[in-house]
C-alpha cells in the first residue's frame, strides 16, 4: 500500500511541476512576443523617420536643380543675345 501512496505523490508532484513549467513557458512566450512587437514598432518608427528625412533631402535637391536649370536657360539666352549683338556690331563696323 505504501508504494501506491508513493506513486500517487510522485504523479501529483510531476503534474504540478508540469503545470508550473507550462505557466512559466507561456508567460515567457508572451513577454517575448510583446518585446518583439515593441522592437518592431521602434524599427518602423525609425524607418519612417529615415524615409521622411530622405524625402525632404530629395525635395531640396530637386529645388536646387530647378534653380540651376533656370540659370542654364538664362545663360543660353544671354549667349544668344550677345551673339546677335556681336553680329549686328560686326555689320556696323
Amino acid at each position: 500500500m505504501e508504494w501506491i501512496v508513493t506513486i500517487i505523490v510522485a504523479i501529483i508532484s510531476g503534474g504540478c511541476g508540469l503545470v508550473s513549467s507550462i505557466i512559466v513557458a507561456r508567460t515567457s512566450s508572451e513577454k517575448m512576443l510583446h518585446q518583439l512587437e515593441l522592437n518592431q514598432a521602434v524599427q518602423n518608427e525609425k524607418m519612417s523617420n529615415y524615409q521622411k528625412s530622405t524625402n525632404e533631402k530629395i525635395d531640396e535637391l530637386r529645388g536646387q536643380i530647378a534653380v540651376q536649370s533656370e540659370y542654364g536657360t538664362k545663360i543660353a539666352l544671354l549667349e544668344q543675345r550677345v551673339g546677335g549683338l556681336e553680329a549686328r556690331l560686326g555689320h556696323i563696323e
